[in-house]
């Protein structure tokens, strides 16, 4: 893997497996922004000559010697100096969070595979279109839940919970120790986890690991990295009185998403105050901590605390120790550092 030097130490600390700086001679190099499936491997294969493979205009991977490769992944647009041979392929490429928003119902369906019902499912429980549900061992659903897969598969990972009178509708993928409230509707278009605590109402959103949103408010259309929480009757506006496109708003630019629908895009550690009120298309950077009355700006700087602070290094690492324990998980020397990079850059 070649990969920026500020995020090697944490790498190597939580992927062990992976390798940043022990690379062979010559290789393939992917890049990340690629939606992973068989296409993939139809369309670049693992052993070759040296060649170029362009998407949509986009570098998307090249396989030659390793020194090479590192040149022309630090400049993208340098590759037409090396004189390589180029192959066009039609694949599907992240160029924006958004993108990932909007390509979540695909990639749930295009991955899922029935296996069976494993966990324990109350006899009241309600499965439309079975065959499309898959629920994971030591997983329970309780009393008066509806899991609806006719528009969508819904895939229920290993030691997840459905408190009773839930509304899951598919596409929605449920990571492993995800914990739904009772009376929660989440819609299609989701996916949580690991070990996530979802309630109120939820729909086209992607949170990620050990991150909540307990209580009631709506999320749509939004993506929520690592280690957040929105505090009760947070809600995340998705749409545009007059309808059109969402723009987002950046320190040096503004772009225009393309969307009708889009949500907030949240960084890891950020957290809202009770009753907070997020505007169509927020961007919340890393470690922010969100106190605004009515709706927020457009864009929060990344460690903002309140409306016009900056969280203190020293506190948001104790906080953040605070939260990783709770979960069994240890703020490592190298998270930190990771951390404040982060800082030092804003």
């Amino acid at each position: 893997m070649i990969a920026p030097d500020y995020l090697k130490p944490h790498i190597k600390s939580e992927f062990p497996l992976w390798s940043t700086d022990s690379l062979p001679d010559q290789g393939l190099f992917l890049s990340t922004t690629i939606f992973p499936c068989m296409d993939v491997k139809k369309n670049i294969p693992l052993t070759g000559g040296e060649e170029i493979f362009i998407s949509q205009d986009e570098l998307i991977a090249v396989r030659t010697d390793t020194n090479k490769a590192k040149k022309i992944i630090a400049n993208l647009n340098s590759w037409k100096d090396f004189n390589l041979p180029v192959k066009q392929v039609n694949l599907t490429e992240f160029k924006s969070l958004w993108d990932i928003i909007e390509f979540n119902e695909q990639a749930i369906t295009r991955h899922f595979s029935y296996s069976g019902l494993r966990g324990e499912i109350a006899p009241s429980v309600e499965l439309l279109n079975k065959k499309q549900i898959f629920i994971g061992a030591n997983s329970l659903i309780e009393d008066f839940v509806l899991i609806d897969a006719r528009k969508g598969p819904v895939y229920v990972s290993e030691g997840v919970e459905i408190k009773s009178h839930c509304l899951i509708q598919g596409p929605a993928y449920l990571g492993p120790g995800t914990f739904i409230k009772p009376f929660s509707h989440i819609g299609e278009g989701c996916s949580f986890g690991p070990v996530c605590k979802m309630g109120g109402e939820v729909s086209h959103s992607i949170v990620l690991g050990y991150s909540n949103k307990q209580h009631y408010g709506f999320l749509g259309n939004s993506y929520l990295g690592n280690w957040v929480n929105l505090g009760a009757g947070t809600c995340t506006s998705n749409l545009k009185n007059n309808y059109s496109a969402v723009k987002i708003l950046l320190p040096h630019r503004k772009l225009d998403s393309g969307l009708q629908f889009l949500g907030l895009m949240a960084g890891d550690h950020v957290k809202s105050a009770i009753g907070t009120l997020f505007n169509t298309g927020t961007v919340a950077g890393f470690g922010a901590n969100i106190l605004h009355t009515g709706l927020t700006p457009k864009y929060i700087k990344p460690f903002q605390w309140g409306e016009d602070q900056k969280y203190e290094m020293e506190k948001f690492l104790k906080t953040a120790e605070i939260i990783l324990y709770r979960r069994d998980k240890k703020l490592t020397p190298e998270y930190k550092k990771l951390i404040k990079y982060i800082y030092d850059q804003n």
